[in-house]
């Protein structure tokens, strides 16, 4: 019983019809990795480029606003630098205050789906405002060490990255901006927003494909099998009429009526078949005459 059930393994994995499937699914495996491969690396980056240009765009216009703040402060600052000492500082004091709490409240006022922080910094790294629980007066009287943004204030070109945030262990886009007034940087503005949703979007997305992957994968082995059987079959009774030549049967291979390659090598078998056998017969027939022939002569002898 294992001799046989070796033989048939053997004979099944060596067979015409399983290479067919498999060489099938195979084929149709690399097709759909590589179209996978393809389509979710274009969501990927079609979603992270809207998600980073939404948050842009918006805050274009917290930039406006914010050159204006400060712009204002300098001019006032500015002018009031030829009164009195006393005076000077008391204003300036007083302007920075009112400039600062225009600051605080343009950022409390920006509000876009997934921002995290934003936080406004000048041009000597002093926190001006955030947008952050703890940004108190003792916090926004601190420095920034982020050295995204002492990047963006010594080129004056925005720069961005995603980043794993230590505090939730999901990435986060940064996104830090220089306020320029007459190509000069007044000012930087540093936004941190969730990305970690776009990505799961993505991988919902990729899970689904896995899932589609593998009902493709058993339904093209199905078709497979059926397909492969619809070209063995014609093998296997051509085989077998071979058999059955060699044990001095010329008959016809009969069930191939197709129009295609195995239909014109299943006539061409026949004709030769036709053609042995027509070819047999006339050599018993000689065969039988010379025996007839040696038979008169033994007797006459």
């Amino acid at each position: 019983m294992s001799f046989f059930g070796k033989k048939f393994k053997k004979r099944f994995f060596s067979s015409i019809r399983t290479k067919f499937v498999i060489v099938y699914v195979l084929v149709n495996i690399i097709s759909l990795q590589l179209i996978g491969l393809f389509f979710t690396t274009q969501l990927r980056n079609s979603n992270i480029n809207t998600f980073e240009q939404n948050i842009i765009e918006q805050e274009k216009i917290l930039n406006y606003h914010i050159r204006e703040e400060l712009d204002k402060v300098n001019m006032k600052n500015g002018e009031e630098s030829t009164d009195s000492e006393n005076n000077a500082n008391q204003d300036s004091t007083s302007n920075n205050r009112d400039s600062k709490s225009g600051i605080v409240k343009l950022v409390s006022e920006f509000n876009i789906q997934k921002l995290l922080l934003v936080n406004v910094i000048d041009n000597n790294s002093k926190i001006l405002a955030s947008s952050s629980k703890n940004g108190n007066d003792d916090y926004l009287a601190k420095r920034s060490f982020d050295p995204l943004v002492s990047q963006v204030i010594k080129t004056g070109e925005s720069t961005k990255q995603i980043q794993n945030n230590a505090d939730s262990n999901k990435r986060v886009w940064i996104y830090v901006s220089p306020v320029k007034k007459d190509n000069e940087v007044i000012g930087v503005i540093s936004l941190m927003a969730d990305i970690e949703s776009v990505y799961q979007e993505v991988n919902s997305i990729s899970r689904i494909f896995i899932v589609g992957t593998i009902l493709s994968i058993l339904i093209t082995t199905v078709i497979g099998f059926v397909a492969s059987k619809t070209v063995t079959s014609s093998i296997e009774k051509m085989s077998s009429q071979v058999k059955k030549m060699a044990s001095g049967n010329y008959g016809t291979v009969v069930g191939i009526d197709t129009n295609d390659e195995i239909g014109d090598l299943a006539k061409v078998f026949n004709k030769i078949s036709k053609r042995i056998e027509e070819e047999q017969a006339v050599t018993e027939t000689e065969r039988r005459k010379l025996a007839t022939i040696i038979e008169s002569m033994m007797d006459g002898i």
